[in-house]
């Protein structure tokens, strides 16, 4: 078994790369031998002595001769006619063979589908490839889509007798169906280029000046066989295919592309017109021949290019083409004033109506018959179809055409077709004028031209484009002429419609203008600040040739500008030194004039984080410069030993780095659950209290608020259970959400101001101050707070205010109806 299966692999072997009838006695390569491709039979499965399993391509050399198939094959069987190899299993019978290509396999042998051999690229027992089975021929036959290795897997018993692989010729590409000469097509509709080549494997299409071929530009992703696009304005272009393949590669002769406006129309079939009528006759027996009873053409045959033939229309309907495979088409009976005569059609059939265009209206009247009742007219280039569903000789519909271009119209259904009309809502323009013909403008200054005296009035579409012979002297946009630079040039407005009119442009040498000042900086501050000791580019930004630049500075806003020696470029570079600000001018200059612009550099102090330690070393509170015009910094967090007891003083500055900063701000949460502090002192330079910023302080007993605070932030003191009493400044603008929320030592607050103050405060109602507080006003008014008692739910608050709440060693103590209770509810003894 051995043996046999080791002929077979040296006979899949040549077949795979070809052998002749008769292989010559003397040896040669596969490679030599392998354009033949034709059968190898079972002579040389049984001689070639080749290993089961072993791969074999072309390094292995053939020198056996082969047998004709067809003169041994007896009626009987094919057994008993040649040497046949056997796969005996799938488990157990497999031969592997190369192909550099895709290509054919046709396996000859027994013939019974049961037993095919199937192909796979692992040499398992699952098919990848299964053949198409031929029972007549008795061959089985496989399509093998890539080079790789394949195997051929037994499927039980199986006899093969031969085997035949064909490859692709290996040509250059061909020319099928040329490119036509000349194509023309209307404004609007879609153009599609479709030669055929022949074994082309890749394509590219080129667009040139002439029919030959000069100026050729490769199109940008027009790789397929066919190109399509969309034809916008009347004008005509020259097109043309590369196909190529590893042998070659052919061109395909170059297409006059022509687009054309289409001309207005007014057009109609009537099937009621005797002439009309007669004529329609007349053309549908010469194409069709001779009618069959009740004036039925039968229309099986009828392809779109025989009625080209006939003139690619009937004559006497005016222009449409019958281009599909009806059944049948009867021209009805006419009967004069009742608008009885019709086209009528019996199965799906195409009406072409020749040379539409974009916003055509296309009018029907024409209903269902026979049986089916449903009748439908669509096309691909109509916004919507048609349809009626009764057999009303009076039904009708109007259709629009959304592209333009011969319109294919598809009808289905059984259908009676009475009239067709067709009318163009689209006026050309003709003619129109420009309010110039030439003007002057200066460089980069800008001059408006615009469309008039359209012809006709009524005209369709008013569009134009503008273009500009030289871009680098003027550009247009849409009618907006700018000069660029000293020189003249064309435009050149053009109607969609074709005609077109030129206004000459002169443009003037100009001064500077537009001139501004860019600031950038490797500074953390935005422009116009920098921070001291960053460096930063100022750079002139202006429109204008032959240009000189020249810097000024001066140090103060009233002070005199004086030239900096050698900042005569565009740009001027400088490192920040001293806070404050710095004057700067740039004058820009040239043959026509000059421009002046001016710009404020502010510097400030550096936003670094420092700390200023402790009298006696320890600790110290952190700081941070604020991005402001004058040194500024915030309270940032307090370093301290944790038993350590603290009267905390903000002072109003601090000095830093040669630099006095005021201290104008406690950031957010600087002092959060700082147990440290037993007192806060401020002075009137700090103006913000930050949020959080001493949340959960519960060891602050007294605050000292100095008269120039603007905000307490929101919870800025939220929890702050050891102060009983808190002096609000007048100058206070906001007291923030749940300021004094949770604070349960609190009774009093005191506000340096009227209540009516007081009460204009924004937010001041959420600021959590509680019902047992009482806040006091310098007009002599007192309140209560609105927020709920500390530790007591709002259902209980009012109740408990009534009564009394007091703190009682650090701990809410309540009164009611004479006995004391904790702030949990519970009664104490």
């Amino acid at each position: 078994m051995k043996q046999k299966f080791t002929y077979l692999l040296s006979l899949m072997l040549m077949c795979i790369f070809g052998v002749s009838n008769a292989v010559a006695s003397s040896e040669s390569d596969l490679a030599t031998i392998s354009a033949n491709h034709t059968v190898i039979f079972a002579g040389i499965m049984n001689e070639a002595k080749l290993e089961k399993g072993k791969l074999y391509d072309n390094n292995y050399i053939l020198s056996k001769d082969g047998n004709n198939y067809a003169n041994n094959k007896k009626t009987n069987s094919v057994l008993n006619a040649l040497n046949c190899c056997r796969i005996k299993s799938a488990s157990q019978d497999r031969l592997v063979f190369k192909v550099s290509e895709s290509c054919t396999l046709i396996i000859y042998g027994e013939t019974r589908e049961d037993r095919l051999p199937f192909l796979n690229t692992d040499g398992s027992s699952t098919a990848s490839i299964n053949g198409e089975f031929d029972k007549d021929k008795g061959t089985s036959t496989f399509i093998i889509p890539a080079a790789g290795t394949y195997y051929i897997v037994g499927n039980g018993d199986r006899f093969l007798a031969g085997l035949q692989f064909t490859f692709a010729a290996k040509v250059p590409p061909t020319i099928g169906t040329d490119l036509p000469a000349t194509k023309t097509v209307l404004r609007d509709e879609t153009v599609v280029l479709s030669p055929s080549i022949n074994d082309g494997i890749t394509y590219q299409w080129y667009k040139c000046n002439d029919a030959n071929k000069t100026g050729a530009t490769a199109i940008t992703g027009a790789n397929a066989p066919s190109y399509s696009f969309k034809a916008t304005s009347p004008s005509t272009s020259y097109y043309y295919c590369v196909g190529s393949n590893n042998y070659g590669e052919v061109s395909t002769s170059v297409c006059a592309v022509t687009v054309e406006n289409a001309k207005a129309i007014s057009r109609t079939w009537d099937f009621t017109k005797g002439s009309t009528w007669d004529a329609g006759v007349k053309a549908a027996t010469t194409i069709w021949g001779k009618p069959t009873s009740n004036r039925y053409y039968y229309l099986n045959a009828i392809t779109e290019e025989e009625l080209k033939d006939n003139d690619g229309v009937l004559a006497g309907l005016g222009g449409i083409y019958f281009t599909a495979q009806a059944e049948k088409l009867l021209l009805g009976v006419k009967s004069a004033g009742d608008n009885s005569s019709c086209l009528q059609f019996q199965g799906a059939c195409k009406m072409i109506i020749p040379n539409c265009y974009k916003g055509d209206k296309i009018y029907f009247r024409f209903c269902a018959s026979g049986d089916n009742k449903t009748v439908s007219i669509t096309s691909d280039k109509l916004v919507e179809g048609a349809s009626v569903s009764n057999t009303s000789r009076t039904s009708n519909a109007t259709v629009e055409v959304k592209e333009a271009g011969n319109l294919v119209l598809n009808v289905s259904g059984s259908v009676r077709l009475y009239e067709v009309k067709v009318s163009s809502k689209y006026y050309f323009v003709t003619s129109f004028d420009l309010s110039a013909d030439k003007v002057s403008v200066e460089e980069f200054d800008n001059v408006s031209v615009s469309a008039k005296n359209f012809a006709p009035a009524n005209y369709s579409d008013g569009t134009i484009n503008w273009t500009s012979s030289d871009e680098s002297v003027a550009t247009v946009n849409n009618g907006v002429i700018t000069g660029v630079k000293e020189g003249k040039a064309t435009i050149t407005a053009t109607s969609v419609d074709g005609p077109s009119k030129t206004v000459a442009v002169t443009v003037t040498p100009s001064a500077p203008k537009n001139l501004s000042i860019e600031m950038t900086s490797n500074s953390d501050v935005a422009a116009p600040k920098v921070e001291s000791g960053k460096t930063y580019t100022l750079t002139a930004k202006v429109q204008g040739y032959g240009l000189t630049y020249q810097w000024a500075s001066k140090a103060t806003e009233k002070g005199s500008y004086a030239n900096i020696s050698g900042a005569t470029a565009q740009t001027y570079e400088a490192t920040a030194v001293e806070l404050g600000s710095k004057f700067y001018k740039v004058t820009v200059t040239n043959a026509q004039g000059s421009a002046v612009a001016e710009y404020e550099v502010k510097t400030v102090a550096p936003l670094e984080a420092f700390t200023i330690a402790n009298e006696d070393g320890t600790g110290g509170i952190n700081y941070k410069a604020l991005d402001a015009d004058e040194p500024q910094v915030k309270v940032c967090y307090q370093l301290t030993k944790a038993d350590q007891e603290i009267d905390l003083f903000i002072p109003d500055s601090v000095e830093y780095a040669g630099l006095t900063y005021a201290v104008t701000t406690v950031g957010e949460e600087a002092f959060v659950n700082d147990n440290t502090i037993e007192s806060l002192t401020t002075t009137p330079v700090l103006k913000e209290i930050g949020a959080r910023a001493f949340m959960f302080c519960i060891n602050l007993e007294e605050v000292n608020l100095a008269d120039g605070i603007e905000t307490i932030g929101d919870a800025a003191f939220f929890g702050c259970n050891a102060f009983t009493s808190f002096n609000i400044p007048g100058s206070v603008k906001y007291v923030g959400y749940k300021a004094f929320a949770e604070c349960a030592a609190l009774t009093d607050i005191y506000y340096d101001g009227t209540k009516a103050e007081w009460d204009a405060l924004p937010n001041i109602g959420m600021a959590g101050i509680a019902k047992s507080v009482t806040i006091h006003f310098n007009d002599g008014e007192t309140e209560n707070g609105k927020g709920n008692i500390v530790g007591i739910s709002n259902a209980n608050a009012d109740e408990a205010q009534k009564d009394g709440k007091f703190v009682e060693n650090g701990q809410i103590v309540i009164y009611k109806n004479g006995k004391k209770y904790n702030a949990a509810g519970a009664e104490i003894k």
